[in-house]
């Protein structure tokens, strides 16, 4: 299946004018009206020492021909070999020479790849009305947080997560206090997440639209230090605290602490379609797992998520996710929904996540069950550099 051109930002983009077309098809408007959607552009790489060296290096439909231009990712261009334009038609085969158009373009270093840095920030408890309205009861998966790094390597895409949870449920065999001025001081038990993980992917530098991606990381379940700001439950008092809610009392529980490594892996199949110029939807499904040396903590998941994005300087996207999790105690499913605003180096959006079923029992606070939709508002903060 080829891939569809797009404009991707990892992507440092190539143009093939539109003078070499129209060289090899003097009535090209006709053609593309005509032949639009089986008609094929192929870029071919061979190296002139070695005989049997073609290949096919990027593939597009015509369909996807747009504003006189082809956009082609330069990462895909070598200095010691030479390039051909190939054009598939039924009106017959075509093929240019496109060495020297290409021949200074280079693969970026390091230093001139895409690099972004994203906050995200979950609450079930915002402070607001709107929580009389979803019925949130701030307990349960309550609060978190994720900062995640992103860079292109030469032949593969990096992500570092850090990510802390926390997890709570009232003490009802403890008296409720008051701080004195009309708010409640609330016992509860919790226990923190606490995750690093990085990730190597290869989708958006596959030849095709099946791509993998390998995780490797340590996880931490923490029930006795709630004062260690880069910890949810530090972070949830700091916020009750700065909006005057009630405060949190953490009961310390040692028995729901626990430390392990975590190995992540999936297969997925990536399909991005460029619409219109200002128009772009992609469509991504993988299917894999988690192993764990933690208790409890490995699953089987298939995740599923469609992206729209209007716009290109500046850009509005819409996302959809639905993410199913096989694990020893049952079926975990999160839909989700997203709505972001910004630009290529500055993002923000909102990600509404509804969890329901089984709930995992690493998280031994968790206690929601599939009759207990809980609403978790995420904000995301995406800075590029």
């Amino acid at each position: 299946m080829d891939t569809p051109a797009i404009v991707n930002e990892s992507y440092i983009e190539r143009i093939v004018e539109q003078q070499i077309i129209e060289e090899q098809f003097p009535n090209f408007p006709d053609v593309y009206e005509k032949n639009k959607f089986n008609t094929k552009f192929k870029i071919i790489e061979y190296i002139p020492e070695k005989k049997n060296s073609k290949k096919t290096i990027f593939s597009c439909l015509l369909k996807n021909y747009s504003d006189n231009k082809i956009k082609v990712p330069c990462k895909i261009f070598k200095k010691d070999c030479k390039y051909n334009l190939k054009i598939i038609s039924p009106l017959g085969n075509k093929t240019h020479d496109i060495s020297h158009e290409v021949a200074s373009e280079e693969t970026p270093d390091s230093s001139e790849r895409k690099q972004s840095l994203t906050f995200s920030f979950f609450d079930d408890n915002t402070g607001t009305s709107l929580d009389r309205i979803l019925e949130v009861d701030d307990m349960g998966h309550t609060w978190g947080l994720k900062i995640t790094y992103e860079t292109d390597l030469e032949k593969n895409h990096l992500t570092i997560d850090y990510l802390t949870n926390l997890y709570t449920r009232q003490r009802t065999d403890l008296p409720v206090g008051s701080t004195g001025d009309g708010h409640l001081i609330i016992p509860q038990d919790f226990v923190d997440e606490i995750m690093l993980m990085a990730t190597i992917d290869n989708r958006e530098q596959s030849s095709n639209l099946l791509y993998h991606d390998y995780s490797f990381g340590f996880l931490s379940l923490d029930s006795h230090d709630d004062n260690f700001l880069l910890t949810a439950s530090a972070q949830q008092k700091f916020f009750h605290n700065l909006m005057n809610l009630n405060i949190p009392d953490n009961q310390e529980d040692k028995s729901a602490s626990q430390f392990g490594m975590v190995f992540g892996f999936h297969e997925g199949l990536y399909l991005p379609l460029r619409i219109r110029d200002w128009l772009n939807l992609s469509m991504d499904l993988k299917i894999g797992g988690r192993l764990s040396t933690i208790s409890n903590a490995s699953y089987l998941d298939f995740v599923a998520s469609t992206d729209l994005t209007f716009g290109k300087s500046f850009m509005a996207n819409l996302n959809f996710g639905y993410n199913t999790m096989l694990h020893d105690k049952g079926l975990r499913t999160i839909l989700s929904f997203g709505p972001s605003l910004g630009t290529e180096n500055f993002q923000f959006g909102i990600n509404v996540l509804k969890p329901f079923g089984d709930a995992f029992q690493m998280y031994k606070f968790d206690d929601k069950n599939k009759d207990d939709f809980d609403l978790i508002i995420e904000y995301r903060f995406k800075f590029g550099f």
